[in-house]
């Protein structure tokens, strides 16, 4: 036999009530916590504001699936260690990973397969890659605290999401209104002095267009500086100190 189920058995009864074990089980879920994924996106609203920037070119009167309802099961799944989108052959039955999209658990209807979501993650292209980029800048800065701790975090990775940009047109509009996203925090640009990637020109600007920022130039140092530098110390020292005194 390839599938083995055991069979289900009576116990001796409890002050006249029947008791009996089943191995059935019924449509249960081993992610419960998807519960509290679903709280934090409603008081977040993450995949919200994703699904508002993604690109959607099918027929209204077809869709069976909401974008949000994709975006934030696919999110979900991800987070509860489902990567592979094949997973999701089997998760759109989950009742928890139904409730969490906001679908009944029992009677609502399947979530979208894997076919649908392999069509949604090769949606996009570089405009609505830099419409997304811009959608999650907006969302930290939408949720900065001032009063909160600032903790010194340098990875010098980013520079690969800038890796295939060329310069000029639709990319460097979408690059200003993701700095754009940064105006409700204090900034401080610190540049190198020999950058051939960041100029002083753009620098100067990124100033201008910023309500609170700072400009730092590191003396004969490239891209990036290493924030080490005795003029970068003094920077960051002078910028934390000053978001100190605001708190």
């Amino acid at each position: 036999m390839t599938c083995d189920t055991p069979l289900p058995f009576d116990l001796p009864a409890v002050r006249r009530k029947k008791l009996t074990v089943d191995f059935g089980g019924g449509n249960q879920s081993s992610d419960a916590g998807l519960l509290l994924i679903r709280e934090s996106e409603r008081r977040l609203g993450v995949c919200r504001r994703l699904a508002a920037a993604m690109p959607d070119g099918r027929d209204p009167a077809r869709v069976q699936h909401a974008m949000i309802e994709l975006v934030m099961a696919r999110a979900a799944a991800i987070a509860c260690g489902h990567e592979d989108g094949n997973d999701h052959d089997r998760l759109r039955h989950d009742p928890l990973l139904k409730l969490a999209v906001g679908r009944c658990p029992e009677s609502g209807e399947p979530l979208a397969s894997q076919a649908t979501y392999s069509r949604l993650e090769n949606a996009p292209g570089r405009i609505e890659t830099a419409r997304l980029t811009a959608a999650l800048v907006d969302q930290y800065a939408a949720h900065v605290d001032p009063g909160g701790e600032v903790v010194l975090d340098y990875d010098p990775n980013i520079a690969r999401s800038l890796g295939k940009v060329k310069p000029g047109g639709l990319t460097n509009f979408f690059l200003w209104r993701v700095f754009g996203a940064t105006r409700k925090a204090p900034l401080l640009v610190v540049r190198g002095e020999l950058s051939d990637i960041l100029s002083a020109r753009t620098a100067e600007r990124m100033v201008k267009r910023h309500p609170d920022a700072r400009l730092a130039t590191v003396p004969r140092v490239g891209h990036a500086p290493i924030l080490d530098e005795r003029q970068a110390v003094s920077a960051i020292t002078d910028f934390l100190a000053r978001l100190e005194a605001k708190s």
